[in-house]
């Protein structure tokens, strides 16, 4: 039995200087340790239909609304890792 889900990623680029796909996930709030897993899930399935033979891993990029400093995070997706950060980033008005 085959289960489909939808997964979005917010925003994907391709870096040409480091030669890898760039995983941009938006939230609201405070980091959570869930963004992390669904991050390395992106990772995963970007690393194994999206990634071309001369590239790097595509490396993961969570950016949160809340009120806690910044913390890194790094996903690992098995015996490789992902790079993967989480970054905690208050809006101000112009």
């Amino acid at each position: 039995m085959l289960i489909y889900f939808l997964v979005y990623i917010d925003l994907l680029f391709y870096n040409r200087k480091l030669k890898r796909l760039v995983a941009i996930d938006l939230k609201t709030g405070d980091f959570r340790a869930e963004y992390k897993g669904q991050m390395e899930l992106y990772l995963r399935w970007l690393a194994r239909h999206e990634r071309e033979p001369d590239e790097n891993p595509p490396l993961g990029i969570i950016l949160c609304t809340g009120k806690k400093s910044g913390a890194d995070r790094t996903a690992g997706t098995g015996q490789k890792r992902h790079p993967c950060r989480g970054i905690s980033h208050r809006a101000t008005a112009a």
